[in-house]
């Protein structure tokens, strides 16, 4: 296993903002799991614990140059952040039909298939390039991008956004509407750093990489916090 110098625009990328964003991302993982635990607290905290395990898998590659290891991590840390919404449409899903009417099975099977589809990456030939040619970053062809875009746009962000606003439109009173509103403001903003990751991986510009990591770190925070202080009464 060998060691290369990171510069100083990489360390902060990683390990300053992704750091933030993992302590954080463990703070509220803390604050769901502090009281009582029920199904909904799971499936919850599943979007908080890949993103996280995401962040903490790249700590560890990021200053590495084992080609074969880098690609192993990388691949994990990529699965987790593109299988992370789903956790929340499973989450939206559930709380519009309750929990009588969704099964585990059934969460289990939403799951496990949408991890057989991320997986897929996998075989896209030189989806992910990694190399001293790239800086020791990864470099996502345009087929990769396309593919991981459409299995999370299609399975887990378009049907978060349907039970999202299905969930709103049921609720009558005033302070509950503005609390999912908020909850469906921290959706768009979660979306927009989703897409803004992906393509700021395809893109492979290193400009564009450190200012999106600083602009990232805002989205991150933001959505994290509005989405979670939304149905905080719930998961406390």
């Amino acid at each position: 296993m060998s060691l290369f110098q990171l510069p100083i625009t990489r360390v902060i990328q990683v390990y300053i903002v992704q750091g933030f964003i993992f302590i954080y991302f463990s703070y509220l993982i803390f604050k769901i799991y502090k009281g009582e635990r029920d199904k909904l607290k799971t499936i919850f905290s599943g979007f908080y614990i890949t993103v996280a395990a995401a962040f903490f898998v790249n700590f560890i590659y990021a200053p590495l140059t084992d080609l074969e290891l880098i690609r192993i991590l990388n691949f994990i840390t990529n699965f987790c952040l593109i299988f992370a919404p789903i956790f929340l449409m499973v989450f939206c899903l559930t709380s519009f039909k309750g929990e009588e009417n969704v099964s585990t099975v059934t969460q289990l099977a939403i799951l496990i298939s949408y991890g057989v589809l991320v997986s897929f990456m996998a075989f896209i030939p030189d989806g992910v390039v990694i190399s001293s040619d790239t800086g020791w970053l990864p470099k996502w062809s345009l087929a990769f991008f396309i593919y991981v875009v459409l299995v999370g746009t299609v399975f887990a962000i378009v049907p978060t956004y349907y039970f999202s606003v299905r969930i709103y439109k049921i609720f009558e009173n005033e302070h509950l509407r503005k609390k999912w509103k908020n909850f469906i403001i921290g959706l768009i903003v979660l979306t927009i750093l989703w897409y803004g990751t992906m393509f700021s991986n395809t893109l492979h510009n290193y400009t564009f990489r450190t200012i999106w990591a600083v602009i990232s770190l805002v989205l991150a925070l933001s959505s994290s916090h509005l989405i979670f202080h939304a149905i905080a009464s719930k998961m406390e």
